[in-house]
């Protein structure tokens, strides 16, 4: 299982070596290292869907909008970073928003995905992905 997205060097020893190759979750970014290790593969004559593709993200998860708002103030503040910084940098929604996105990447070809959750010691993102998201895309 190898992570990153290095285009002439680490995708060419995923295809070459791995069962496995872990990228980030946009999906435009997915689909771009996807077709780049795809290329090596046939490159290298191994079968792409050989290799397992994964997405890696960090999540906030709120109930409605108000709740992803406080959510994302309080990572930012715990961070000690602005909120805008993390509107940038997570993968934030309700969990109707989150199921779309997840099943953006499912079409893409994604097997499994690991997820952060930053707020599981004092919020409750973890439970809602568990309890809306996970039976959504079962």
């Amino acid at each position: 299982w190898i992570a990153g997205g290095g285009e002439r060097k680490t995708l060419r020893v995923v295809a070459k070596h791995a069962d496995y190759a872990n990228f980030g979750a946009e999906p435009k970014h997915f689909k771009h290292k996807s077709e780049v290790l795809a290329g090596h593969c046939e490159a290298i004559g191994r079968d792409f869907d050989e290799i397992g593709r994964t997405a890696i993200f960090h999540t906030i998860v709120g109930s409605d909008e108000a709740d992803i708002a406080a959510k994302v103030d309080a990572v930012a503040a715990n961070s000690g970073r602005d909120s805008d910084w993390a509107w940038k940098a997570y993968f934030i929604g309700t969990p109707d928003k989150v199921v779309s996105r997840l099943g953006e990447l499912k079409d893409l070809g994604c097997v499994h995905v690991q997820a952060y959750f930053p707020d599981a010691a004092w919020g409750d993102s973890l439970d809602l992905f568990n309890a809306e998201v996970v039976p959504a895309l079962s």
